[in-house]
């Protein structure tokens, strides 16, 4: 296998992509720590100029009708950043395309609810300011 691309990309730019999950992939079992894990890191982190997540791999199918990145490793933790972001973006300017998804699995279903909860909880301890400036880090400088 060879490495087309290695790129560094804003958290907005990757979940802007046509990303799918491969069904091989095991269900998304997030838990509440690592959601706040997530979250703290981010907050923790929000006043420096840029900050790594973490890798993310993607194959590309090759099939040009389909234009599709298929999520080899990084899948929670895109998942989690999805939950964030739409969250956060109380303006709807964003539409990441992995909540387009259907998620057949029982497991992945109750876990993405249970932390969507968990996050809108978590933000609602942050002032609106600080949810904004969050937002603008999260989407453009992680």
């Amino acid at each position: 296998m060879t490495i087309i691309n290695k790129e560094v990309v804003s958290v907005k730019d990757l979940l802007s992509r046509a990303l799918n999950i491969p069904d091989y992939q095991r269900p998304y079992k997030w838990q509440d720590k690592h959601v706040n894990q997530l979250i703290n890191d981010v907050i923790r982190h929000k006043n420096k100029g840029s900050y790594r997540l973490g890798t993310v791999v993607l194959h590309d199918d090759s099939d040009e009708s389909l234009n599709q990145l298929y999520i080899v490793d990084g899948q929670q933790r895109l998942l989690t950043l999805t939950l964030l972001c739409y969250f956060l973006d109380t303006g709807k300017l964003f539409s990441p395309t992995l909540l387009e998804l259907e998620f057949s699995s029982a497991t992945t279903q109750k876990n993405l609810q249970h932390n969507a909860a968990v996050i809108q909880s978590r933000l609602k301890q942050l002032g609106e300011t600080n949810r904004e400036e969050l937002a603008d880090f999260l989407l453009h400088k992680c």
